[in-house]
């Protein structure tokens, strides 16, 4: 009999073999996310284990226009004959601006290739708008994968310093080679009257905990984010009223996450609308169209904005006044997925001081 589904660790697998509930264990997506893991396994090198945390994003997201197999937290997958990493033909000092997923695998593949590398991240966490996912329901899992990059990074000798925000002069002073910028995105604010009032608050604030939230509650913005935020929010008891402008809510969402979350709205206290579009913001009364006709919503008390993200560019001229060499990835170019910031964060960390010319690679895609 063999065993398969969401069995993601050496250990786990492990534990079903001795209790004799199979005799045989399958991998699918965790052998996508490191096809060494069996090998890392015997080798006693579970640390090192890419852990597939089942987001769907590179493997089985039939939303994306490359088929090509892929994985959120290996940018190898799918490279294996044309990627790898190899000792830097020159060590440099790197400052990477950004603990979110892009910059913390910046970091960690510069280290592994053998460079003096800095990590800044403002928040007082990793992981960036990736670790504020986390927290809505069912993604939980997703967490895993960013702790993985930060004890990769650890153990590389990364020097990490989370709740510190860069300034221009702190890079002068530091005076590195290359500068990683890798600030990500900030949340949209649409010119809607009234949404500058103490009861507006953004889906980031919400998330991170900093936001007084009442019962009643309108999410402006369906996709994703604004999807996430009104399952979250119905899971705690509220109230939730979702207004999206598009003919359908959860755009960005892989379909089967979608799936899934549909079955949780069936069950909650969340009304949808769409091809909707807020006007203004009257206190606590929201007034809106749908097809030309006016809609309005009283007693709103909490209005949580999720109408998507711009990138955080503000440091990158003053950056660049002062270093030779800067490079810029993920949500800091345009806002996407962790798919492709990882993905960028490898190639640029990669690429940094040039590579020596010897045969093989370095074994560390983590």
């Amino acid at each position: 009999m063999s065993a398969v589904g969401r069995i993601t660790t050496p250990e786990l697998a492990e534990a079903i073999l001795a209790a004799g509930d199979a005799d045989l264990i399958s991998m699918g997506r965790p052998l996508i996310a490191d096809p060494d893991l069996p090998n890392k396994a015997l080798h006693g090198q579970r640390e090192d284990v890419i852990v597939c945390i089942g987001c769907n994003k590179g493997c089985h997201d039939p939303g994306r226009v490359d088929r090509a197999t892929a994985c959120l937290l290996n940018a190898e997958t799918g490279f294996e004959l044309e990627l790898g990493l190899e000792p830097a033909a020159v060590r440099q000092k790197v400052f990477v601006i950004g603990g979110g997923p892009g910059g913390l695998e910046a970091a960690r593949v510069a280290a592994v290739r053998g460079h003096d590398v800095s990590l800044y991240e403002r928040e007082g966490y990793w992981g960036g708008r990736l670790h504020l996912g986390t927290l809505a329901p069912d993604k939980q899992e997703y967490q895993v994968g960013i702790d993985g990059l930060v004890a990769q990074c650890r153990k590389h000798g990364v020097a990490m310093h989370a709740g510190v925000e860069v300034t221009p002069a702190m890079v002068a002073a530091a005076a590195p080679d290359v500068v990683v910028v890798a600030t990500g995105a900030e949340p949209v604010v649409p010119p809607i009257p009234g949404l500058d009032q103490s009861h507006v608050v953004l889906a980031d604030q919400y998330l991170q905990g900093r936001a007084t939230i009442g019962h009643r509650v309108v999410v402006l913005g369906g996709g994703a984010v604004g999807s996430e935020v009104a399952h979250m929010l119905a899971e705690q008891g509220r109230h939730v009223t979702v207004v999206e402008m598009l003919e359908n809510w959860g755009h960005g969402m892989p379909p089967d996450a979608k799936w899934h979350m549909q079955r949780h709205f069936a069950h909650l206290p969340i009304d949808i609308h769409l091809t909707t579009r807020v006007l203004r913001v009257e206190g606590n009364t929201i007034v809106a169209e749908h097809d030309g006709q006016p809609v309005t919503w009283t007693d709103v008390e909490t209005i949580v904005v999720c109408a998507g993200a711009r990138p955080n560019q503000t440091l990158i001229e003053a950056v660049r006044a002062v270093v030779s060499c800067v490079e810029v990835i993920g949500d800091a170019v345009r806002p996407r997925s962790g798919l492709e910031a990882i993905a960028e964060g490898y190639r640029v960390g990669r690429l940094i001081g040039g590579t020596v010319p010897v045969v093989g690679v370095i074994q560390a895609a983590h």
